[in-house]
């Protein structure tokens, strides 16, 4: 798909909830609260106010990661991590482990060498899920070295987050193969896949 306004954020997570199995009106919510103005998506969502990580101040230039993410929690009932910690992340052989090693949704703006902006997508179980794909594709050092374009080389990532579906979407039928959404091993302190993300003062990802 051809990404002429630069939804990378925005694409990567209504493609998600595609792969999701979200139904067809969820997912056309989704995109028509995400492409509103910062106002409307406050009022939509029943805020008094526009998160700080969002938007830093009233009439600044939104954090479309944050607010696809903001929209997930509050309209859709996911729950997301704490900032990823980028320093894990530095080098290709590194991120593709780690990558590889957390089973839930995990959504990553890539930097690139020669690269005029980052790239947003989402990985998950061994694929990535690009609004400028019209389908997913494995997870390798070659995808991950040029997510950012085919002259371009992989150069870290400058931030990411965790993302878990709410149960009822766990629970569709089409999902009943994925035996294990991370949120066990995520919610044990000290676990493997702890010291890749920042602490929090939500300790714990519900289980619903």
């Amino acid at each position: 798909m051809k990404n002429t306004t630069k939804l990378c954020a925005e694409g990567a997570i209504g493609n998600l909830m595609n792969v999701l199995h979200c139904n067809e009106i969820e997912v056309n919510q989704f995109w028509s609260i995400v492409q509103s103005p910062i106002h409307l998506i406050q009022t939509t969502l029943g805020e008094s106010l526009v998160p700080k990580a969002v938007q830093k101040k009233l009439g600044s230039k939104c954090d479309s990661i944050q607010k696809s993410l903001w929209i997930l929690r509050k309209k859709f009932k996911f729950n997301t991590t704490s900032l990823l910690r980028i320093e894990c992340f530095k080098n290709l052989k590194n991120a593709i482990e780690i990558l590889t090693e957390i089973k839930f949704p995990l959504i990553i703006s890539v930097m690139g060498t020669h690269a005029c902006y980052h790239h947003v997508v989402v990985v998950w179980r061994g694929m990535i899920i690009d609004y400028e794909s019209e389908y997913t594709f494995s997870l390798t050092n070659d995808s991950l070295r040029q997510i950012c374009g085919v002259n371009t080389s992989y150069a870290g990532i400058s931030c990411g987050y965790g993302i878990f579906p709410p149960k009822n979407i766990q629970n569709f039928m089409e999902n009943f193969s994925i035996e294990d959404w991370g949120i066990n091993e995520y919610n044990i302190k000290g676990s493997s896949i702890r010291k890749y993300v920042l602490p929090t003062e939500q300790e714990l990802i519900p289980e619903y």
